[in-house]
């Protein structure tokens, strides 16, 4: 009766960030301009004891998720010193698994609280060169509803 299992649909702007090996020789264009779609499994427990009022019911929860997370599609890099920014190599990124850890506040059908979604580091490399890193783990706020009882 406290558990829940439901899908969570999520797309987030801006959480990836990028780390240049050497910046002296590769410089990656677009360094916050980016985010994700993810898709995933989720697990919730949440407490009968209510909150508040009796009017106003919040209710406390716990849980867990996993899922494919679809990255930024393509990172942009250029090298210094060879050509102009305008010749940039389109170096892809991949999907990725993702592992959720979330906790918030029930309301009817509403859900609010804080998750980290915790997605490996893609590397990103040219050749036989590694150019740098995209870190894609982050801390978000989210606001969501159930749909079916």
């Amino acid at each position: 009766n406290h558990a829940f299992i439901g899908l969570r649909l999520g797309i987030a702007i801006n959480t990836q960030a990028y780390h240049s090996q050497d910046e002296t020789r590769y410089v990656i264009d677009e360094k916050w301009d980016n985010g994700f779609l993810s898709i995933a499994g989720t697990f919730n427990y949440q407490w009968e004891k209510r909150y508040l009022t009796r009017k106003i019911a919040l209710r406390p929860y716990l849980g867990f998720g996993l899922g494919p997370t679809l990255l930024a599609n393509s990172v942009e890099v250029f090298e210094v010193g060879v050509g102009s920014p305008e010749d940039t190599f389109e170096i892809p990124v991949k999907y990725e698994i993702s592992f959720m850890l979330r906790a918030g506040l029930v309301f009817r059908h509403l859900h609010a609280g804080i998750e980290y979604n915790l997605i490996p580091k893609s590397h990103i490399t040219l050749g036989n060169s590694d150019i740098g890193d995209v870190k894609n783990s982050f801390l978000g706020l989210f606001i969501g509803f159930k749909i079916l009882n």
